[in-house]
């Protein structure tokens, strides 16, 4: 699933690497890039899933 969901994960990664701020920064600005990859609410709901396998999945919770 590595190769099928790296965007997602990078998107969890942003959220959490604002000392969990990143998925609040990206709501209110509506940050649109990060690592050249598109960011939205729909993109993090797909990540979900996934998200929750690895323990990241709560950043997501709230945009889904």
């Amino acid at each position: 699933p590595r190769n099928t969901n790296i965007k997602n994960l990078k998107v969890l990664e942003f959220g959490s690497g604002f000392g969990g701020r990143g998925i609040d920064l990206i709501k209110k600005y509506n940050i649109k890039t990060y690592y050249g990859l598109d960011i939205s609410f729909s993109h993090c709901q797909k990540a979900k899933f996934f998200a929750n396998k690895i323990g990241y999945g709560d950043l997501c919770n709230f945009l889904t």
